[in-house]
């Protein structure tokens, strides 16, 4: 049985609260894992400046690499330069910018300096959206991003990922197959539309987990990974032990659930954590403490 000794672990859904914190149990669960020399490595979708929040919660010296933009940009938590960047290609950013004119789907491109909203966008004014808690800006500041029509000829050929949401379904195969030559990763939302990620071909959070195993001195087979979305599968599928919250709601259709506080993801036995109000870090490394310390 390998022993883990490190734990990858995805931000939204899983170590981010409905607060929009992080729950007091994984704080102190990062911190011990840090102290035992166990590497944790963030995977996430979220460009650096929505992540540097998480890393003062849970302290940086306890983070190894950041997996960001689902893998198009990996980065050392000390030096905070990535040591890998992959570009999407210019005929899919033309493509891009074809698509979304056609309507006004709330969307968001990332380069590597910021992500980049349309200025009618709600997420960035309006205190009930997810940017907030309780009035305060929890993800990014206005110095943290910039708009859509602010990107300058350079900046897009430099651009590492979009996301687009409210796509309806009469639409979704046409985007399909806008952007075949692309990575997706696409969710069903609960009004019916759909969101989606568009990163280069062959990224994904797996690889960008690999990429940080040859540099920080790990085996996949080591890795305890913990997600909850479309965008883990590929980590929890082939990591060498796999935790989900046990509200990972966008895993539904994938997962089948529950049995002895585990279940099977294609095929492989996955923990049940806890919640992702309730420290499902926490609940997850407590079950493989045995494998960790």
């Amino acid at each position: 049985m390998h022993k883990i000794s490190a734990v990858a672990v995805d931000l939204d859904g899983t170590l981010i609260t409905s607060r929009g914190d992080v729950c007091g149990s994984d704080m102190k669960t990062a911190e011990r894992l840090g102290e035992n020399g166990v590497k944790l490595i963030i995977a996430t979708g979220r460009h650096i400046r929505f992540v540097r929040p998480c890393l003062q919660w849970l302290g940086f010296r306890n983070v190894t690499g950041i997996v960001s933009l689902n893998g198009a940009c990996l980065i050392d938590t000390n030096s905070s330069s990535p040591w890998s960047i992959r570009y999407l290609p210019e005929n899919q950013v033309k493509t891009f910018f074809e698509w979304i004119s056609k309507g006004q789907y709330p969307c968001t491109v990332y380069t590597e300096e910021l992500p980049y909203y349309r200025r009618d966008d709600r997420r960035l004014f309006e205190k009930d959206s997810a940017f907030f808690r309780n009035g305060v800006p929890l993800y990014c500041h206005g110095a943290d991003y910039g708009y859509i029509d602010e990107l300058h000829g350079s900046l897009n050929n430099r651009i590492l990922k979009f996301a687009v949401t409210k796509i309806p379904l009469e639409r979704l195969e046409e985007f399909r197959r806008s952007f075949r030559e692309s990575g997706l990763c696409i969710y069903e939302r609960k009004d019916g539309t759909f969101s989606a990620e568009i990163q280069p071909y062959g990224v994904n959070k797996l690889k960008g987990l690999e990429s940080a195993g040859r540099r920080y001195g790990f085996s996949l087979k080591n890795v305890l990974a913990v997600g909850d979305s479309n965008n883990d599968i590929d980590m929890l599928s082939s990591a060498g032990r796999a935790a989900v919250p046990s509200d990972a709601e966008l895993l539904d259709g994938v997962i089948d659930r529950w049995k002895d506080g585990t279940a099977s993801l294609l095929g492989r036995s996955v923990f049940i954590a806890a919640d992702h109000d309730n420290g499902p870090l926490a609940s997850a490394v407590e079950h493989f403490s045995s494998l960790l310390f």
